[in-house]
């Protein structure tokens, strides 16, 4: 039996033990100390909430909202509530990131919050159905120790929309006047359908068939004719929410003998399908057509206007309705949303409100950039695309073929956010020991300010619709967040020991989750420390801010990263770290293990990674996870599996299969320094391999498998640091017992224009091997190693990836199956 197998038989076993002793524990505590309320549909907040059902003279029975739930509970404590310490029978340790290979994010221990006694003494019991959220929910510290729940087999869903009601055809168009937007009471960025003829169950063929995200991107990378970035469901021919779910598509897999599961969601998880703006070009991007002159710029080097340029004839028009027209810009690893101030046709000059703010200039890396527009009633010309007009309140949509009046819900976000954990760490103050379990919150807008949008990198200005700040031993658990038009979970600031687990996260305007902030703190108080990312599902992001990141975590110490599923976001899978150089911060010891992220990027940014790192991180470890599938655009012309970058330091890497990746398996050029890399399978890559740095604290690289059929093995732009130490007469480091191969031919593989001999003359790899590490099938992506590969006997220890990515039941484990994905 595998070690891991039997590691996790023992972990369940010590689970069981443990619930059996704390079951005991829960069932005295439960009556003396654990208080039930009710919350449904049918209920009302001014009743009591102790009934789960009205009573027959509807004079008490269940609240009708998380809200009014919260309120109970401070009526039903008075003015005695004790904050700020954490009652010692609830408290749970911090993560030790020095056991986490015996751990990895499983269910093992009490101080993850399993037991009801870390839960509070409050719980709130929400029935199943659809609640309209009119405010969000904050909690206190005063709040603290209480779990909202779903109750039993129940499924309850909070949206921060409205439907949009009394539409009327006008043509081709379905049409409303809202008098909320013509009073300046509401304004809405985002628009979902919903199709009510649906049964209560979605069956979807597998996560992978969508028609315009990373079809042939390999031979058609940066190509403009792809489908506005995979805003518009319309634009594929199938939809990820399951509307569009055609047979075709799957009777096209199995024809191609790719592998994919049944999936089965629950309706709420998949029937609204985002629409989209009104916009320029319906497809693709437009292109600049000259950049304009401006001041020198000293951060840029460069005397370009930053907020004008112009654009080729007919790509722009005089707007009506001009200040609510947005332009997109696409940079690098980076958009930015610009509000127009002026369009002059006869000059063809098109200027914002405000120049764009970040170091870089408007056609940094390539002049004729690429943009689009959008939100403009005269660029209402495709179907499932919408317009509002601001000042009359008018509301035009163009129905997708189908769509029918009475049979289609059009739901708009009124909220931006859903839940906010309102603590303080630094004055003691903190929300603490409350559990929100099994809920699902659906639609939620982003905002734009006059000035426009735009972040250094990862979309790291945009908010999130569940944010704490202050809170201890918290959990997320079990929720879904979908339809929103920011990150879905931010634990910003003096957060610690909390645990975001087994949640699924999609259709969401930037990212998935973030731990942290881009500042360092100045105190331990205010760091975020100790907090367990594990077993979740993130995927379809970047929607609106493509930049956005499945996890990101900065700033912050001893947290743990595991078993999580992430795909399909247009930048970087995992971000760790927020510094450019070698100063100090406090992103250290944090362990990223057994997650599984793929299919990233899909030509739409560039410079990304399935991981990408930033700063000096001590005690940090990258381990046992599975990465593969990403392509970016051509300028610049990169997307690595582990991206180590700019001066990113003391960082191990080992255990890890990368593979399918566009620039290489591993970067750690821009000063990487004292990394161990060891231990890794570096599967194909299409243009390079591996981008080192030899620098005077010299890395490690060893006991690795560098598999190739195409490209080469170094980035010949680091060559000079190698020349730089040899001049110098210092060290190289430790390059050595590793395995390289090119399937071309073995005469293709240089070490950058040296032979391999030549290299080992250097003191390199004099221990390693130019050998076939014969895996089992690499073309179906099976690297285990027959018994005659060369690597074990140069101490490569083959590592388990089966116990990678979710687990659970069969269900929630077979969620996502790519045809690429690896065979476990």
């Amino acid at each position: 039996m595998r070690r891991s197998r039997r590691l996790r038989d023992s972990i369940l076993v010590l689970s069981s033990a443990m619930a059996v002793f704390w079951g005991s524990r829960v069932v005295q505590a439960d009556a003396a100390e654990r208080q039930v309320l009710h919350v449904s549909p049918g209920g009302d907040d001014g009743w009591s909430g102790r009934l789960e059902r009205p009573n027959e003279g509807r004079t008490d029975g269940p609240l009708a909202s998380l809200i009014g739930a919260r309120d109970a509970v401070r009526r039903a404590r008075g003015g005695n509530r004790v904050t700020g310490a954490s009652p010692t029978i609830r408290g749970r340790e911090a993560v030790d990131t020095s056991d986490a290979p015996e751990t990895h994010g499983l269910e093992a221990r009490a101080t993850q919050g399993r037991d009801a006694l870390a839960t509070g003494d409050f719980v709130v019991r929400i029935q199943g159905g659809e609640y309209r959220m009119a405010e969000p929910l904050v909690l206190e510290p005063r709040d603290s120790d209480v779990t909202y729940e779903a109750a039993p087999g129940q499924r309850p869903a909070f949206s921060g929309g409205r439907v949009i009601k009394d539409l009327r055809q006008n043509g081709l168009l379905w049409e409303a006047v809202i008098p909320q937007v013509r009073e300046g009471r509401w304004y809405f960025r985002q628009l979902f359908a919903d199709g009510l003829d649906m049964v209560n169950m979605v069956e979807m063929h597998g996560l992978e068939a969508r028609a315009t995200r990373g079809q042939d991107v390999p031979d058609t990378r940066g190509q403009d004719a792809r489908a506005t970035q995979g805003r518009d469901a319309l634009a594929t021919d199938y939809d990820i929410h399951g509307l569009e779910a055609r047979a075709t598509r799957w009777q096209d897999a199995v024809a191609t003998g790719d592998e994919r599961r049944h999936t089965t969601y629950d309706i709420r998880a998949a029937h609204s399908v985002r629409r989209t703006r009104a916009r320029s070009p319906n497809d693709g991007y437009h292109r600049i057509a000259e950049l304009l002159p401006g001041p020198m710029d000293e951060r840029a080097k460069r005397a370009t206007d930053r907020s004008r340029f112009r654009f080729a004839e007919g790509d722009i028009k005089p707007f009506e309705r001009l200040g609510d027209v947005n332009l997109i810009l696409m940079h690098s690893w980076e958009t930015s949303i610009h509000p127009l101030k002026s369009v002059d046709v006869q000059e063809r000059i098109v200027e914002f409100t405000a120049p764009l703010k970040e170091w870089w200039t408007i056609g940094w890396w390539e002049e004729k950039q690429r943009y689009y527009v959008e939100n403009a009633r005269e660029l209402l010309d495709a179907p499932g695309e919408w317009y509002l007009n601001r000042e009359t309140g008018l509301f035009s949509y163009y129905p997708v073929p189908g769509e029918t009046l009475d049979k289609t819900r059009l739901v708009a976000p009124v909220l931006t956010e859903f839940v906010r954990f309102k603590g303080d760490a630094e004055r003691n103050a903190f929300v603490e020991n409350i559990t929100i379990k099994g809920l699902a919150f659906h639609h939620a807008d982003w905002e734009l300010s006059p000035a426009g949008n735009s972040s250094t990198q990862a979309a790291v200005e945009v908010p999130a619709v569940i944010s704490a700040d202050g809170a201890r031993n918290c959990v997320i658990d079990g929720c879904e967040i979908a339809h929103i038009g920011g990150y879905a979970i931010w634990f910003r600031r003096g957060c610690k020991n909390n645990r975001i687990q087994r949640n699924r996260l999609y259709d969401l305007g930037a990212g998935g989750i973030r731990i942290g902030m881009d500042r360092m703190p100045d105190s331990d108080a205010a760091e975020s420390s100790g907090n367990l990312i594990d077993n979740n599902h993130i995927f379809d992001g970047g929607r609106v801010y493509p930049a956005g990141v499945g996890i990101w975590i900065a700033q912050a110490s001893h947290n743990r990263i595991s078993h999580n599923d992430i795909h399909d976001l247009f930048y970087t899978g995992i971000s760790v770290g927020w510094n450019w150089d070698d100063t100090p911060n406090r992103t250290h010891h944090n362990v990223i293990e057994f997650n599984h992220v793929h299919d990233l990027v899909h030509g739409e940014l560039s410079d990304a990674g399935l991981i990408y790192c930033l700063g000096v991180s001590p005690g940090s470890v990258i381990r046992n996870n599975v990465f593969h599938d990403i392509t970016s655009y051509t300028q610049p012309d990169f997307s690595w599996g582990i991206y180590l970058d700019a001066t990113c330091g003391q960082y191990t890497v080992e255990n890890n299969l990368v593979y399918n990746t566009r620039a290489g398996g591993i970067m750690f050029n821009n000063g990487g320094h004292e990394h161990v890399i060891r231990n890794n399978i570096f599967g194909p890559a299409q243009t390079n391999q591996i981008w080192p740095y030899f620098e005077k604290r010299p890395n490690t690289f060893s006991h690795n498998i560098v598999f190739m059929s195409e490209g080469n093995l170094l980035v010949g732009h680091s060559e000079n640091t190698l020349n730089e130490r040899l001049k110098e007469g210092q060290s190289l480091g430790v390059w050595d017992r590793n395995v390289y191969w090119h399937t071309a031919q073995k005469d293709r593989l240089r070490f950058y224009n040296r032979t391999f001999a030549e290299w080992q003359s250097l003191g390199l790899d004099r221990n390693s091997r130019v050998a076939d590490p014969m895996f089992v099938d690499a073309a179906r992506h099976d690297y285990r190693l027959r018994d005659a590969s060369p690597a074990p006997r140069l101490g490569f220890k083959p590592f388990d990836i089966s116990e990678v990515g979710l687990y659970g039941d069969v269900q929630w484990v077979g969620e996502c199956s790519h045809g690429r994905c690896v065979k476990r």
